[in-house]
């Protein structure tokens, strides 16, 4: 049986988190070993326009969905560049997983923020791949999904699913350790119409506001203080 340690962390507490990956690496180094895959799942939402959201609320949203995604990346890549590579030329190999959203890609109304802190690590993601391609040896994964069978976005019910069917989580995970076993990288966009919302983008403005009504985007998140309100 493998050894599995548990770390619990709030991820939303930069100076927790730091504190916990810090001694994980540490603790790593000192065995002459590293940490060799890292997927960057964390994530939650919000039901609010932004004008109705509080800057706590903003800050907390940006500290889970990208802060925590930047401080272990780059703990974890930097410790790997300096440390693991020079020790271990031939076998150091580091997958790192980014788990991002279509939202990230086409933002709806009432979700602004989460919007945002998905379209960067869609950003982060493409300039990092860059920047460590002369290192074959890390190889970057961005997942980007549409919406899943999982209990964050269970209140929202898709009018089309023939167009926008849901994305099973279960068969997702091993989609991405199946890319992980192959050591693929790159983008893996699913449902199969992910593949191309970056499209609408480039779009007239009127073509862009057809794709948004014809979808349904913008009706089906709404906005928890308008609705306390009534």
């Amino acid at each position: 049986m493998p050894k599995i340690e548990y770390h619990k962390c709030d991820v939303g507490n930069k100076e927790e988190l730091q504190l916990v990956i810090g001694k994980v690496i540490e603790s790593l180094n000192s065995q002459k070993k590293y940490i060799s895959i890292c997927i960057n799942n964390a994530g939650i939402r919000h039901n609010e326009s932004l004008l109705n959201l509080s800057q706590e609320r903003i800050e907390s949203i940006f500290n889970v969905n990208t802060m925590s995604y930047i401080l272990v990346l780059k703990a974890i890549l930097k410790n790997h560049v300096e440390k693991v590579i020079p020790r271990q030329t031939l076998n150091s190999n580091l997958f790192i997983v980014s788990i991002s959203s279509i939202l990230g890609t086409l933002a709806p109304r009432n979700l602004s923020i989460y919007s945002a802190s998905k379209a960067a690590i869609i950003q982060i993601h493409e300039a990092l791949t860059q920047e460590v391609s002369y290192l074959p040896m890390i190889r970057l994964l961005l997942v980007t999904t549409g919406q899943l069978t999982t209990t964050m976005f269970h209140d929202v019910k898709p009018p089309m699913k023939f167009l926008a069917p849901l994305v099973h989580h279960v068969e997702l995970a091993k989609e991405i350790v199946r890319k992980i076993e192959k050591g693929e990288k790159g983008v893996l966009c699913a449902p199969l119409y992910a593949n191309f919302l970056p499209i609408v983008k480039c779009l007239p403005i009127f073509m862009q506001d057809f794709c948004r009504w014809f979808s349904g985007i913008d009706t089906q998140i709404k906005d928890n203080h308008e609705v306390a309100c009534k």
